[in-house]
């Protein structure tokens, strides 16, 4: 859950706001911010580098849409909610799915 946290406003947070800032392109900073959010987790398999790559950019987006919709703290708790629901569903699904290959 810490883990989780982190990512939330370490990428979500800190550098979606700081991309979006220096370019002044929300979809482009949601692209850049989701190939550093998915070589991060590089470390664990590419196959979840994929995952992350497409689900990081969703959640870039919907970061976005919060964000200026209800403002930053609110999306910063939404997006963590979907991060942690998602993982949740990742740990308890993916190693079924995998076993059962």
């Amino acid at each position: 859950m810490f883990y989780c946290m982190f990512e939330t406003i370490l990428f979500f947070f800190i550098l979606q706001n700081m991309c979006r800032f220096i370019l002044r392109d929300i979809y482009v900073s949601a692209f850049i911010v989701t190939i550093l959010f998915s070589s991060m987790h590089l470390l664990n398999s590419v196959t979840n580098a994929v995952f992350t790559l497409g689900l990081g950019y969703i959640f870039c987006i919907l970061y976005e849409y919060f964000r200026i919709r209800f403002g930053s703290m609110i999306s910063i708790i939404i997006n963590f909610a979907y991060h942690f629901l998602w993982n949740m569903f990742a740990i308890f699904t993916f190693p079924v799915l995998i076993d059962g290959l």
